[in-house]
């Protein structure tokens, strides 16, 4: 980028910064939500709730399968990206 084109662009600067942040905080949430860990995290907590009387079977597995099916998602999204 040359010289004049850097001066021209310096008032929008504060809005690629935002933009950045936004994609950044984008990333983040969908690691929070499609994550591998994450979703490990919540089949460990739904068992743990299941154990201790807090569910039932049967809201164990809708909930297993919507985690379940986020996972699937997950991956495909990740299969789609790198190839």
């Amino acid at each position: 980028m040359g010289l004049f084109s850097k001066i021209m662009l310096a008032p929008l600067a504060p809005a690629f910064g935002v933009i950045t942040l936004a994609r950044e905080l984008q990333r983040e949430a969908n690691e929070q939500l499609y994550g591998e860990q994450a979703l490990r995290r919540e089949l460990v907590a739904l068992q743990q709730a299941v154990d201790n009387g807090e569910m039932t079977e049967a809201e164990y597995d809708a909930a297993e399968y919507d985690i379940l099916w986020r996972l699937e998602q997950a991956r495909r999204a990740a299969a789609d990206a790198s190839g």
